[in-house]
């Protein structure tokens, strides 16, 4: 059981994210306050939707940069805070992106978030954004799981550096952080893994790779010839509201498969 102070600050990385908006304008609604982790506090397409979020809320927005890949980046922020909501992992829905974009900064930028919460003896809880792509690659996965069914107690097993680079970025970090959750006795670790997040964006910044997705969808030309595609979607605000809850749920604990239906690629398009 881990009781959470709702007075203490609350450290939410990747701030102007796609899903860490959402989870900042929760948190900033009921009141908390955030301490923003962003890469540039100036950058006002970047993060001037979080002021915005902030001067109609009740909570109160302290903005802090940091960089993923430098250690000890998120200690000043992490100061007094009992929780931490680490959501920031490089995604791109680009096929030719590099795969080291993808593996060295999850598993540097969890390591790093997470030594800082070992140095902050105030945090007693981190949730973390991982992916159902931890627990399910391809459909060689599928077919070893019982009955078909993917759970929380499967892992991806066919990613690598080569093949769905990104999925096995997300597996390779959130094995790591349970690795060095069990190291441990102060703070314990919960696990959101949601399939492809859709939604409303907070933000309006270009460049977005879910929204570039997304507006690829709404153009409906995409969908002319597509393969037989489909995945599994939920919300991003459903998405948002189950970091929140496994926050402050004082027997939350494990990993959290988000989903609410399956679609073809067609279907979506056609709701786009």
């Amino acid at each position: 059981m881990t009781t959470i102070d709702p007075s203490k600050p609350i450290l939410v990385t990747g701030s102007s994210g796609y899903i860490a908006s959402w989870i900042v304008k929760l948190l900033l609604d009921k009141g908390h306050t955030v301490h923003a982790m962003v890469r540039d506090v100036n950058a006002l397409d970047a993060m001037g939707h979080l002021n915005k979020i902030a001067e109609g809320s009740s909570g109160k927005l302290v903005l802090f940069e940091a960089d993923l890949l430098k250690e000890g980046s998120f200690d000043a922020a992490m100061e007094g805070c009992e929780l931490v909501m680490h959501t920031a992992s490089p995604y791109s829905v680009d096929p030719k992106m590099d795969p080291d974009a993808f593996i060295q900064p999850a598993l540097d930028g969890t390591r790093n978030v997470l030594n800082s919460v070992n140095k902050t003896s105030t945090v007693k809880r981190v949730v973390l954004t991982s992916s159902v792509a931890a627990i399910l690659g391809d459909t060689r996965d599928v077919q070893g799981y019982a009955g078909g069914i993917a759970t929380e107690e499967n892992w991806n097993t066919t990613s690598s550096l080569t093949h769905l680079p990104y999925s096995y970025s997300k597996t390779l970090a959130e094995k790591l952080a349970w690795e060095m959750v069990k190291a441990q006795d102060r703070w314990d670790l919960i696990t959101i893994n949601p399939s492809f997040v859709f939604g409303p964006s907070l933000s309006k910044r270009k460049g977005m790779p879910t929204m570039d997705f997304l507006s690829l969808l709404a153009d409906k030309r995409s969908a002319m010839g597509a393969v037989p595609f489909n995945f599994g979607i939920v919300d991003v605000r459903d998405v948002a509201e189950a970091h929140v809850k496994a926050g402050f749920i004082p027997d939350a604990n494990g990993r959290h498969i988000l989903t609410n239906q399956a679609l073809w690629y067609k279907e979506m398009a056609a709701i786009g």
